[in-house]
């Protein structure tokens, strides 16, 4: 299940709400079910749950436009804690169960837009082995709506006689409003070294389009190529404000490989609450 210390430090994070506007703090628990099938007959059910809280080092404008785009849209900075877990049930062998969790930080400098990222992970599997993680990220406003940051991490596969994997990011988001209503875009390439494995280069793409600031709806894609395999993922998701400091939101995934013709699904929802 979910780490104790680290839920115990996620609910200390919505203690009392605040009839305001802006916003200091946000918790968001999501959960989701998937389900993956094999050419030859294998599959499997995966059941999600996560949450994870934010703290603002300063009150957030969320009047700037969308909702959901208030941290990005005000130059936010934050402390981020986060809890996961999965359960994979196969058709053909024992269940598996993964627990991943973090802290996160993101600076940005005010006045020039300046961003400094910091991450740590872990992540344990059972049965199996863990991992660590680290990452670390610097990039700026390039312009008022429209940042550009560029990410280095490490994982750390212990336990298993594997190198430790690199990862490269590059990811560029850009705000436009028109009017009440607006559009998001994001656009990423990662490159990831597998000295065990080989190489792998992701690309990204994600846009979503807000009616208004409460609601958006949007879709995402996702290719990851090796020299052996190209996996594709892609989905909607729309997210609606019931109120300033509460929202839902809605996604699905699909999953498929152009090698192995493996394929799944993934259906998840998630409520973000701010105070």
């Amino acid at each position: 299940m979910l780490n104790k210390k680290w839920v115990a430090a996620l609910c200390a994070l919505g203690v009392s709400a605040s009839a305001g506007a802006d916003y200091q703090w946000e918790a968001r628990i999501g959960t989701g079910f998937g389900e993956g099938d094999f050419p030859n007959g294998r599959g499997f059910d995966q059941y999600l749950l996560s949450l994870d809280g934010t703290f603002y080092l300063g009150p957030v404008d969320d009047k700037k436009g969308a909702l959901a785009e208030a941290a990005f849209l005000d130059r936010a900075s934050g402390i981020s804690l986060s809890d996961s877990f999965s359960n994979i049930e196969p058709n053909r062998g024992g269940d598996r169960d993964t627990v991943t969790y973090g802290a996160a930080g993101r600076y940005v400098e005010p006045n020039l837009g300046l961003i400094g990222t910091a991450s740590i992970g872990r992540s344990e599997v059972d049965p199996g082995s863990n991992s660590d993680s680290w990452s670390i990220g610097g990039g700026m406003y390039v312009l008022e709506n429209t940042s550009a940051l560029l990410t280095y991490s490490e994982v750390d596969p212990s336990g298993r006689g594997l190198d430790d994997v690199d990862f490269y990011n590059l990811q560029f988001e850009h705000y436009q409003p028109l009017g009440a209503a607006g559009v998001k875009i994001e656009v990423g390439y990662g490159f990831e070294d597998w000295d065990d494995f080989g190489d792998l280069d992701n690309y990204t793409l994600r846009g979503t389009y807000y009616v208004d600031p409460n609601i958006g709806f949007g879709a995402s894609y996702q290719r990851s190529e090796t020299g052996n395999d190209e996996v594709d993922n892609y989905g909607p998701f729309v997210e609606m404000f019931f109120s300033p400091g509460v929202s839902l939101s809605l996604n699905y995934r699909h999953s498929e490989s152009d090698n192995t013709r493996a394929e799944s699904d993934l259906f998840a929802a998630a409520v973000r609450l701010r105070f």
